[in-house]
């Protein structure tokens, strides 16, 4: 899937191999889930993704991950195009974020066993970092 999206950026959405490549790996998907489901010993309980806090963790992980991703990339063509900065200048501002994120992440896994505490937590640690790296953007 990830050879069709990235092939579809230069050759478009519409054409017959991207339309291959994405069946080819929806069929793929659904062989995985199938072999999971009568395997003796699966990689991972499918009956797990049904239960509510794993499925809530879950979508707020893909959120979280797409919203940094969507920061990450828009701050980069921000920095570079629109500010002037450099590219390994734009990295160190972007540390900050990173580095907030980790601890966050590693403080609520540590001392956290709620939910909506440890979310509060990792999401004000991250915020601080992205603070820290506004604080640093020059100009």
């Amino acid at each position: 899937m990830i050879y069709a999206i990235t092939r579809a950026g230069d050759h478009g959405w519409l054409t017959a191999t991207t339309g291959w490549l994405v069946l080819a790996a929806a069929l793929g998907y659904l062989a995985f889930v199938a072999r999971q489901k009568t395997a003796r010993s699966p990689l991972m309980g499918l009956a797990l993704l049904v239960r509510r806090p794993v499925a809530t963790g879950t979508f707020l992980i893909l959120m979280a991950t797409a919203l940094m991703i969507a920061v990450f990339f828009l701050g980069t063509f921000y920095f570079q195009h629109a500010r002037g900065i450099g590219a390994l200048q734009t990295g160190l501002l972007f540390l900050p974020v990173a580095v907030g994120t980790m601890l966050g992440a590693s403080l609520t896994g540590a001392t956290l066993s709620g939910f909506t505490s440890g979310f509060v937590l990792a999401t004000v640690a991250a915020g601080a970092g992205a603070l820290v790296a506004a604080i640093l953007t020059p100009g």
